[in-house]
């Protein structure tokens, strides 16, 4: 898959009406523009991201190309690490048992952690 472009999959997966469609070029350039206009202070922030990578439906996953999940995965890594590189003392935790959906244990816990201004101590959240 050339660039960045998510929706680039979205002539093969027309029928698929479920997928989740995002130009990420186009919210990079967003992101980008918006952290050189204002930059961001320092601010509680925990960054959540799951551990395991979004398995497509056998449909949908027959009609894009055989690393676009791997290369979906690698996208979304870089701009994981970007978002937490532009908030000073921002924190990245990987809830290495969630898929696209987050334990809402670890998203409490997380919240909570912000809420009480305090340094939060999720590193690596993985619960049994």
């Amino acid at each position: 898959m050339e660039g960045h472009d998510c929706g680039a999959a979205a002539t093969e997966l027309a029928d698929y009406h479920d997928f989740e469609r995002l130009d990420v070029d186009a919210s990079a350039e967003e992101m980008r523009k918006a952290a050189v206009a204002r930059p961001l202070s320092k601010l509680s922030l925990i960054v959540l991201s799951r551990g395991r990578p979004i398995e497509l439906p056998p449909d949908a996953a027959a009609k894009v190309k055989a690393n676009f999940s791997a290369e979906q995965e690698r996208i979304w890594r870089t701009r994981w690490y970007k978002l937490v590189a532009l908030v000073p003392g921002a924190e990245h935790a990987v809830a290495t048992k969630s898929g696209h959906y987050i334990q809402p244990d670890l998203m409490i816990d997380a919240v909570r952690d912000v809420v009480e201004g305090g340094s939060p101590v999720v590193v690596t959240p993985d619960r049994p």
